[in-house]
């Protein structure tokens, strides 16, 4: 039952501790800082029902699911108590949304509840029909030998929650960004009778996305009857919580875990207390380098400081390459600013704006006009007076360029979790990212155990990652993780350095071995290839006979069912490879057939997968987004390297190294070579002729190569390794270590006694995974280099935004991991002989701590600067602080603190948004219109990032015919928007609705019945849209009102109903 009962503790150095407490004194004068104790209690009194309700709900939901993850989880010291609230809350709203799907239950608290019941009762069963449970005397040891983390887990939730809900009170807007999207999907789930959840931006449609994280969200509103304005802010806070929790406990286990001979050291339960909260800070606080290399500089943060006011100039901006703080011009004083001279060339050309902007300059920055760039200028505050939302730029702090030397558009998104937290976007790979933590634990949990999953165990991993899946498609890439886990599983187990199975795979296919078993197989194998084949249609050729087309049918499936036979029959072999095999088969099959409801609904703009050309990101951006966890675990990598000796086998790491090399400078070439004949330029300027061979290869030339008019073969190779090779040290450094930790886990044994042992596998089993998880982050931070998943953009923009969130958490964990390891010693079984002297040793752990706590300080002045800059000055609270501090009489009073941001749609800034009037009768629609109706409303439509359109859909929840288009035909594709759903006649419709005059009435009438029209909308967008006269209410627009009787209505706005009530 106790997980280290023969481990015995490392002794970290002395004075180790301090280093723990940083982040959680940082954090604490964080939130403290940013209000009064006065407003503080002001806003619990208001609002502390609420958040108390969400905590005790995901609470409860945790306390569901905790027997089962206690039987689960065996090998994991804490047994799942840290990622049990982010477990319960996955299985509860996917059994709930299952059960919604296939028409047994209604989307309706009483319905949740019920979920929440079944799943508390399958935990229940789990645990009573446990053979093997532990008494409830060794349940109590436990819980006394694990009561620190128990203790620290639920003081770190609730902190976490009740700060970050307390920071989001001061800015809860919910205009920006994607957020209107977010809010219009809320509110379509709560909106919805069942599921799949109505697209509230396209009436007759459900939502074609990965929406779990919605309904999670609108479960947990409805539960605790608050408003979506509201909801959206807490579960901000929630997320918030619930990564920090389930990162934490990741970074326990991993230094208490000891494997399943548990014969491997550990470390004390201090220091996993300590990694714990170190991985927790990585995860969602810190941010990359982009502040304290560019940001502090720019802003003069470095004008007084000896050798650093000599090193920040020009050029050192233009070195990271950075948008909007690099590439400078300035006019030219003596042609009167007509032209400008641009500096890092030295070239005039004429002020065009929009040329200047392609071509990725910016004027010289001089905030003062004292003809001093701002960075040997006097200091501006990144708290308080710095430019707006510069917080936002180390969001795309890469920046590709075409051939032609163009800034490359749209830029790729190089996003953190700190960031989203601070922005409060509630996208799917934030709403995802509690579940990414959870499959790091399960992953842990795997390659910690003794036996292989048991098929239940296989079904409960499948659900859970398919949750996963279902809120973050881009998250499946924990399943290939998960499976490698597997993997190490058997390697530790085995001690060989080795995986049997493939030679058992060669003899049967080659007929050498289990023959008779094909036999036996080959019926029940030739019976599930032709259902599969009826099923999915293939080899239905429509013969009017149908004979003939079930004929044809069952020679496919007689021609497949032999190759899958011998497969199947390999599949049932006791082998590594075969196991392995039949997990990952297990987890697809049981993610298909659960999650089946919502693959049937979802369709995407992915359209493959494309070599990446001339976009590799160059080594410095590279520093500066995943630099803090290079340095951390460098060492880590080179210690093992040494460890390994001659158990490494280096010619296979070097292999590894040039072959990947080789590939991801070749494939680019060949790629570049192809497109330049498939479409070459006439006159540099235009494309030649466009058909379906070459279509693809003109549409790449448009985002690779700009107007670069070049037909030299050898030039064009030339210029395209150039740009893979600004990538090369990256590559190079991430490729070894890689390679180091492939050939760490299929070692061989060691030429001679190195002082420890004779056996192939010298890490503890705890190392092992911490490396697995490390080398998986360098894969995904290295892969957007390699290819990317062609969508809309037809750039890299999504996969480099997605891949380098999941290597963002994972690169996290391990730098916690390395942190420990480096500073505590390694994890070992037998007496070493030491490679450094003791003092050494004790120095060179000491520098590394320094320099570890460095980092983190420059990691976490990101959000130091932007929490304040976007909770106060952005917020306008500031001024009215600093009029209050100077002793005026008359100064505004700052906003309440709240967590509801609904009325913030009215305060956005923007010169076209939702007016007053708009939001009253938003408000008023919403209370007249009851909820799950089946209601259809028609607005203005169009746009993207646009609050003031789809307004109205998206604070009801009630489908309007078109809302956002743009997003609409990102989610469903251009086939699917243009094809499927016919998304221009929809638009043509709206616009013509609007557009048609009185005496048109029995048009008008026909578009009406066309979509079911409910409600009608006229307000400012549709004034200023379909408006023929400006901003007048002009006769197409007034009809409405002549014809109809409005049930809302607040100055020029309102909303006709058209149906009889």
């Amino acid at each position: 039952m106790r997980a280290e009962t023969n481990s015995q503790p490392a002794k970290p150095i002395p004075g180790l501790w301090a280093i723990w407490l940083l982040p959680v004194v940082f954090f604490g004068f964080l939130v403290s800082t940013l209000s009064s104790q006065e407003a503080a209690r002001k806003w619990l009194a208001d609002e502390g029902a609420e958040v108390f309700s969400w905590w005790l709900l995901v609470t409860l939901a945790g306390v569901a699911v905790f027997p089962l993850l206690f039987r689960l989880l065996p090998a994991l010291p804490d047994r799942g108590y840290s990622l049990a609230r982010t477990a319960g809350l996955l299985l509860v709203g996917v059994v709930f949304w299952f059960l919604a799907s296939i028409g047994l239950l209604q989307n309706a608290p009483e319905s949740m509840a019920l979920a929440w019941m079944l799943v508390l009762m399958a935990s229940i069963l789990a645990w009573t029909n446990w053979t093997d449970r532990p008494s409830w005397a060794e349940v109590a040891g436990w819980l006394r030998e694990q009561t620190p983390l128990i203790v620290v887990t639920e003081v770190l939730f609730l902190v976490a929650f009740v700060a970050w809900a307390y920071v989001q009170a001061h800015n809860p807007e919910i205009h920006s960004t994607e957020k209107p999207m977010e809010m219009a999907f809320i509110n379509g789930v709560r909106n919805s009778a069942t599921f799949p959840p109505q697209d509230p931006w396209l009436s007759g449609y459900a939502i074609s996305y990965y929406y779990f994280g919605y309904v999670m969200t609108a479960s947990l509103a409805d539960l605790s009857a608050v408003p979506t304005g509201m909801a959206f802010n807490l579960v901000t806070a929630l997320l918030f919580a619930l990564t920090a929790t389930g990162a934490f406990g990741v970074g326990y286990n991993l230094v208490r875990g000891s494997g399943p001979l548990k014969r491997w050291r550990t470390g004390n339960q201090h220091a996993a207390l300590g990694t714990g909260l170190l991985a927790a800070t990585f995860v969602v606080l810190s941010g990359n380098l982009g502040t304290v290399l560019i940001e502090l500089p720019y802003n003069g943060y470095t004008s007084d400081t000896p050798v650093l006011d000599s090193v920040v100039d020009r050029e050192y901006f233009d070195y990271w390459d950075v948008v909007l703080r690099s590439r400078f011009y300035e006019p030219v004083a003596a042609t009167g600013g007509r032209t400008v001279r641009l500096l890092d060339t030295g070239e005039t050309m004429p002020f065009d704006p929009q040329q200047l902007d392609n071509l990725g300059y910016v004027r010289l920055p001089d905030r003062d006009s004292d003809n001093i760039p701002n960075w040997n200028d006097d200091r501006f505050s990144l708290r308080d007076d710095a430019g707006f939302w510069w917080w936002f730029r180390y969001s795309r702090v890469i920046r590709d360029r075409d051939l032609a030397g163009q800034h490359a558009e749209p830029t790729p998104i190089a996003e953190v979790p700190s960031f989203s937290f601070i922005l409060t976007d509630n996208h799917p790979h934030v709403l995802g990212l509690p579940f990414t933590l959870l499959m790091i634990g399960l992953a842990i949990g795997l390659a910690l155990r003794r036996d292989p999953l048991q098929l239940w165990e296989i079904i409960v991993y499948g659900i859970l990652v398919g949750g996963m899946i279902f809120a973050n498609a881009w998250d499946a890439v924990y399943l290939v993780v998960i499976v490698a886990a597997e993997a190490l599983r058997r390697l530790v187990r085995n001690g060989t350095g080795k995986l049997t199975g493939w030679d058992r795979l060669i003899r049967v296919v080659s007929l050498q071995t289990r023959v008779e078993q094909n036999i036996l197989l080959a019926g029940p194998v030739f019976l599930a290839v032709l259902v599969l084949i009826l099923l999915l249609g293939v080899g239905d050729i429509n013969s009017g006979f149908w004979p003939l087309d079930l004929l044809l049918q069952i020679a496919i499936a007689a021609v497949v069912a032999v190759p899958a036979t011998l497969i199947v029959n390999w599949l049932l072999d006791d082998s590594d490879w075969a196991g392995i095999a039949r997990l990952a088969i297990g987890l697809l099959v049981v993610f298909y057939l659960f999650y089946l409801p919502w693959l049937e609904s979802f369709s995407s703009q992915a359209s493959g997968f494309y070599p990446n050309i001339i976009h590799p990101t160059k080594y410095q951006q590279f520093f500066l987004q995943f630099g803090i966890f290079g340095l951390l675990i460098a060492p880590l990598i080179i210690r093992e390297a040494l460890r390994g000796g001659s158990r490494i086998n280096w010619v296979l790491v070097w292999t590894i190294v040039f072959v990947a090399l080789f590939i991801i400078l070749t494939i680019p070439v060949l790629s570049a070579i192809f497109i330049n004949w498939q479409c070459p330029l006439e006159g540099g300027e235009n494309w030649g002729q466009v058909d379906s061979w070459n279509e693809w290869s003109c549409q790449a030339r448009g985002s690779l190569f700009g107007n670069y008019d070049n037909s030299n073969v050898t030039a064009l190779a030339g210029e395209v390794l150039v740009r893979r090779f600004t990538a090369l040290p990256t590559q190079l450094l991430a490729l070894l270590a890689i390679g180091i930790i492939t050939m760490r886990f299929f070692a061989r044994p060691p030429r001679e006694s190195q002082g420890d042992s004779r056996e192939p596998l010298n890490f503890s089993p705890a190392t092992g995974v911490a490396l697995l998880i490390i080398a998986a982050g360098l894969v995904a931070a290295i892969m957007p280099d390699v290819v990317y998943l062609r969508d809309n953009f037809s750039t890299r923009i999504n996969t480099v935004f997605k891949l380098y969130y999941q290597a963002w958490v994972l690169l996290s964990i391990g730098s916690a991991y390395a942190f420990y390891s480096i500073l505590s010693g390694p994890n070992t079984r037998y007496a070493e002989r030491p490679r450094l002297a003791a003092p050494s040793a004790l120095v060179g752990r000491w520098l590394y701590a320094v320099g570890g706590v460095v980092l983190l300080t420059g990691g976490l002045l990101y959000p130091f600067f932007a929490v304040p800059q976007r909770a106060i000055h952005e917020t306008d609270r500031s001024r009215v602080r600093a009029c209050e501090d100077r002793g005026e009489e008359e100064c505004d009073e700052e906003r309440p603190l709240t967590l509801d941001g609904s009325d913030t749609l009215v305060w956005a800034g923007r010169n076209w948004s939702i007016t007053p009037a708009e939001y009253a009768v938003m408000q008023c629609l919403a209370e007249k219109e009851p909820r799950k109706s089946d209601a259809i409303l028609v607005e203005a439509t169009g746009g993207g990032y646009t609050p003031e359109l789809g307004r109205f859909s998206m604070y009801t929840g009630i489908p309007t015919v078109l809302g956002w288009d743009n997003h609409e035909r990102q989610w469903r594709g251009l086939e699917g928007f243009f094809q499927t759903i016919d998304g221009n006649a929809r638009i043509a419709d709206v616009e013509r609705l609007y557009s048609l005059l009185p005496d048109q009435w029995s048009e008008t009438e026909r578009i009406i019945r066309k979509y079911g029209i409910d409600y009608i909308v006229v307000g400012e967008a549709e004034i200023r849209r379909y408006s023929t006269e400006g901003a007048s209410l002009t006769p197409n627009l007034a009809k409405f009102d002549q014809l109809l009787d409005p049930v809302c209505q607040e100055g020029n706005v309102a909303v006709y109903r058209v149906s009889p009530e």
